[in-house]
């Protein structure tokens, strides 16, 4: 039976495994991160303090529920194979691996724990102006060397086998599609916003929509997405980018994962003008813009042709489409986001 990893047992099995440490080296173990899904350790030598690493292990359920919440454990393959895989493609956005363990379902990755998440960096009013290059290049560059752009027809089998990742798409398809647009046990929203959120349940022509959505999300293999590529699965700093927490990954829209990024940017913005910071709020805008002018310039460069706007136009109204459930997943269904759970009462009658 799978066991979680304790800090002893972290040090333990990476200096039994690996060569990333010299025998007599002195460890520090540190579990980090806020728990909800896996566990996650950093390894430092400390007599060498540039020399440290990050563990992740993944448990057969949702850590912060127990095994009432079965999960499965084979996501944390799904996430190294696919960091492992954006690595190659881009590697200035995505951070090294260095160790796989099936046995004990984790492994080991380049340490972030200097950086900060874009979530954190957004609700400080911090600027990033480096990163509307840095991700609109990640994104086509993704999108171009994984679909039928940029590899042959039994190159994409391979990758849609690697990542089919059917338990955690189910659980997309559930909490972003299904749960937030009816009824369910599982949403979570203020009392205040009752009447609103039962016209969203009763809206048919919404509902068509999102059925629409759903099953855009369910039948297009058009790339290998990252499949939860929000404000918090990006680490930055003033000048560096990493993108993390793949265990989403999959094939599908890339509308999906540039509507989830539109989504959480915009979710800040309307903190940011619930508080009056109107020209941050216009900064986050015109990252959004510059995100996807960046995704269309190298994009198009990639497949040297200079007529895409048939495709872009349908990736655009499909990114806007997905944004938009996902706004709504986050304020009325589940895994609310720390930007609007910490607006006051007041704040969320005049603001919603």
């Amino acid at each position: 039976m799978l066991k979680p990893f304790t800090m002893e047992n972290a040090i333990n099995h990476i200096k039994a495994n690996t060569c990333l440490f010299s025998t007599n080296s002195i460890l520090h173990c540190q579990e980090i991160g806020d728990g909800n899904m896996n566990y996650i350790f950093r390894i430092q030598d400390q007599e060498k303090l540039g020399n440290s690493y990050i563990v992740k292990q993944a448990l057969p359920f949702m850590r912060s529920v127990g095994p009432s919440w079965p999960l499965t454990a084979e996501r944390i393959k799904v996430e190294y194979d696919a960091l492992k895989k954006l690595h190659t493609i881009c590697p200035n956005a995505v951070p090294e691996t260095y160790y796989f363990n099936e046995e004990h379902s984790l492994f080991l990755m380049q340490d972030l724990s200097s950086l900060e998440t874009l979530r954190q960096g957004l609700t400080e009013q911090k600027s990033f102006d480096y990163l509307p290059q840095r991700l609109g290049e990640f994104l086509a560059k993704v999108f171009f060397d994984t679909s039928e752009y940029g590899t042959n027809t039994r190159e994409r089998q391979e990758l849609k086998k690697t990542f089919l990742n059917v338990p955690m798409c189910q659980i997309s398809e559930e909490f972003i599609f299904s749960y937030p647009f009816r009824n369910h046990g599982m949403n979570r929203f203020h009392p205040d916003l009752l009447n609103d959120v039962q016209n969203i349940w009763d809206d048919r022509s919404l509902q068509k929509e999102v059925a629409y959505l759903k099953n855009q999300f369910r039948t297009t293999k058009q790339c290998l997405i990252h499949g939860d590529l929000h404000t918090g699965s990006l680490m930055v700093s003033e000048q560096d980018m990493f993108i993390i927490d793949t265990e989403f990954a999959c094939y599908g829209p890339i509308g999906f994962d540039i509507g989830l990024f539109i989504g959480h940017v915009l979710l800040n913005y309307c903190v940011q003008i619930q508080n009056k910071c109107y020209a941050y709020g216009e900064y986050e805008l015109e990252m959004l813009r510059s995100v996807w002018h960046e995704f269309q310039y190298v994009f198009q460069s990639l497949t040297n042709q200079s007529d895409h706007r048939k495709l872009f136009t349908s990736i655009f109204q499909d990114s806007l489409g997905f944004a938009g459930c996902e706004m709504l997943r986050r304020v009325i269904g589940t895994s609310g986001v720390e930007e609007i759970e910490n607006i006051s009462k007041r704040g969320r009658n005049k603001g919603w």
